[in-house]
């Protein structure tokens, strides 16, 4: 009768084979071994019987040691003595190789448990996202400007619109400070706007000084940016107006008539971004309101109702500034320091709202609990990965016991385990990215943005990087306590 099949014996009667042979190092050993394992284990899952499977692995890891060996014999003592890091990084190779082998195949062999994991993260990598997109969005708001940390608004504590006297007495007594001022003027109610027989009312106009655009970075598609509003009755529209009232024709030089005025097209300006405190579809020269409000409008400090915005000078100090304020108010009794002040161009969106803010802002505080949930949906998907992975991992006590008998250290198992870890992270932040991409179009629509694809991948990245260290952070843990398993 003859004896039972052992695969236990069968394995070792190979591995000190080898080992008499000596065309293996006691590392390389071990990936092989664990290979044999792997395949005879994948074989008799198929249905193979131990024997069959390991005559099937033994054919096939025969092929790699022959070529193996004769590496070793000719190649493996000259890396070593000339170079020893090249070899070692191959190996390292190796290893990573067969890791990353091992953990498809266990993700292969448990579906079910692999898809939970993906599908968890991956909605955490989504959800994150979102999030950062928004609060990036938040963030960008009128940083597009050219020194725009040299910008800032005129204010009073209370309110966002200033006197008119502001701009000009600045530029005239601070010119050491103060490098450009302009003011703008917005419309008080909605008015008809006509081009001979098209006709439209018109609410987001403003009159603006001739030195808006050195000010502020509104690239000019055609007209020239310092004469374009030098003088009365002149207007730069946006090229979404220019089509409304002139379709693909060039519109400069031609008129356009409002509150019973003619003015001519001096310039067509882009589309000032989303991502702007101020938004307007035209301006009209600033000298056209002195006809109506009287040609002292540049000393009427008791006037209010315009928005003054400067840029100091780029070796000039915001403290200089706030001090001119202070002085100029307390000359022309406007009132002094504690209720005027200057406004970071790039602070308005984020700031507490002011009285006749051009547009709504948004809470600093909001944004900053906004971040702090998206690190909270971060760390559960991430909790909620490791406690399945410690979960599932009652049923690879065997293999780990099987491991360390035949010598694998506690390093390689924890390295094992936290590759496997970062392959399922990288599945699950290469399908969040696809979510992601699939529900910008609802996000934007839900949240009231225009945020393009372009801007996904900067945040799937970031995403991804907090993933990567968390899961390892965390994951230390089942590692950690896997590789302690001592087999008895």
């Amino acid at each position: 009768m003859s004896k039972p099949f052992d695969l236990e014996i069968a394995i070792t009667t190979w591995r000190r084979f080898h080992e008499q042979q000596r065309a293996f190092s006691a590392g390389d050993l071990d990936e092989l071994e664990r290979h044999v394992r792997d395949t005879v284990a994948h074989r008799v899952a198929n249905g193979a019987g131990e024997a069959e499977a390991f005559r099937q692995a033994m054919h096939q890891v025969g092929d790699i040691a022959d070529g193996e060996a004769e590496y070793s014999k000719v190649y493996r003592a000259k890396l070593v003595r000339q170079q020893g890091w090249w070899a070692a990084m191959h190996l390292q190779l190796a290893l990573s190789k067969n890791y990353l082998l091992l953990t498809m195949r266990h993700l292969r062999r448990r579906p079910g448990m692999a898809g939970l994991n993906l599908t968890g993260l991956a909605l955490g990598v989504m959800c994150c996202a979102f999030i950062l997109l928004y609060v990036q969005r938040q963030y960008s708001y009128d940083q597009y400007h050219d020194r725009v940390e040299d910008i800032y608004r005129i204010t009073t504590v209370t309110s966002a619109k200033t006197s008119p006297a502001w701009a000009p007495a600045l530029l005239e007594t601070y010119g050491q400070t103060v490098d450009q001022a302009v003011r703008f003027w917005p419309l008080f109610a909605p008015a008809k706007m006509a081009h001979e027989t098209t006709m439209f009312v018109e609410d987001e106009l403003a009159f603006a000084d001739a030195g808006v655009f050195s000010v502020f970075s509104w690239p000019l598609l055609a007209g020239e940016p310092t004469a374009a509003l030098a003088g009365p009755n002149r207007v730069v529209v946006t090229e979404t107006l220019a089509r409304k009232y002139f379709g693909a024709a060039n519109p400069v030089g031609e008129h356009l008539t409002f509150w019973g005025m003619d003015f001519e097209v001096t310039g067509v300006m882009a589309d000032v971004p989303e991502t702007s405190h101020y938004r307007m579809n035209a301006l009209l020269s600033f000298a056209s309101l002195y006809p109506i409000m009287g040609a002292t409008l540049d000393q009427a400090w008791e006037a209010s109702g315009f928005y003054t915005y400067v840029r100091i000078q780029p070796e000039a100090e915001p403290f200089q500034l706030a001090e001119a304020l202070s002085q100029l108010a307390s000359v022309h009794g406007a009132g002094g320091a504690a209720e005027v002040q200057a406004q970071p161009l790039t602070a308005i969106h984020r700031a507490p709202p002011l009285q006749g803010e051009p547009s709504p802002g948004v809470d600093a505080t909001y944004l900053y609990v906004l971040g702090a949930v998206a690190l909270f949906v971060m760390m559960l998907a991430c909790i909620n990965f490791i406690n399945l992975t410690v979960a599932g991992a009652r049923g690879r006590i065997r293999e780990i016991g099987v491991r360390k008998m035949m010598g694998a250290a506690r390093l390689q198992i924890q390295g094992q385990f936290l590759g496997e870890a970062l392959v399922v992270s990288g599945l699950a932040l290469g399908l969040g990215s696809v979510l992601v991409a699939l529900g910008l179009p609802v996000f934007n629509e839900l949240v009231g943005t225009a945020i393009s694809g372009a801007e996904v991948p900067q945040a799937v990245l970031m995403v991804g990087g907090v993933l990567v260290l968390v899961v390892v952070a965390i994951g230390l843990y089942p590692a950690n306590a896997l590789s302690r398993f001592r087999p008895a």
